[in-house]
């Protein structure tokens, strides 16, 4: 019996002792000898950092105080660099004027930072965002009237092996718009909100 049971032993030995610690969700743990976070799966469980490149459907609402609203609808072109808790987001936009003159639009870009709990790996995650926007509204004839400010929200992208998607939900503060519309002769800005749904390749 014993000259079954010491290989045996032997062999699990270094199983037992070598990389001490329970794995997390992605077969990852920390060394409580070295300290070192190392993983035991697959590379892509493993990744802790991500690029992503790709477009969003984007919607922008202005809501007055006197009730109608402005709906802004088009496409923006995203970039992501991310690692493990956090990200910087940026993107450009176009969107036409939907509720009213088709010879009116939207241009402009923004850069927020998101974090959330492992956001650039895979799986679902939720996130807050924080940044800055600057857009121009299009008139007719070249006229632009340009307007920015600081936009909070947020999000939930859910992350797999090459791709992602992402929905966020953004608030605009409405300082430098409200003063644009005002010179137009139209009534207060009460709300300038964003709504958008993104399809990313990820490296």
């Amino acid at each position: 019996m014993k000259s079954v049971l010491i290989p045996l032993l032997a062999g699990l030995a270094p199983l037992c002792f070598a990389t001490p610690g329970a794995v997390d969700e992605y077969d990852c743990h920390r060394d409580f000898d070295s300290g070192e976070y190392h993983c035991h799966g697959s590379d892509d469980r493993a990744k802790q950092q991500h690029t992503l490149i790709g477009i969003s459907s984007r919607t922008d609402v202005w809501r007055y105080s006197d009730g109608p609203m402005n709906v802004f609808s088009g496409a923006a072109a995203e970039l992501e660099l991310a690692f493990d808790h956090l990200a910087l987001h940026g993107g450009y936009a176009y969107q036409i004027h939907v509720t009213g003159a088709e010879d009116y639009n939207l241009t402009g870009w923004d850069i927020g930072l998101k974090a959330g709990p492992n956001i650039a790996r895979l799986g679902f995650h939720p996130y807050v965002e924080a940044g800055y926007f600057s857009q121009n509204f299009n008139l007719l004839f070249g006229q632009q009237l340009p307007f920015s400010g600081i936009q909070y929200g947020v999000g939930l992208i859910w992350n797999r092996n090459a791709m992602a998607f992402d929905l966020r939900l953004m608030n605009k503060t409405i300082g430098e718009l409200e003063q644009v519309w005002s010179s137009l002769g139209a009534p207060g800005v009460i709300m300038n909100a964003t709504g958008q749904f993104g399809l990313y390749f990820r490296f």
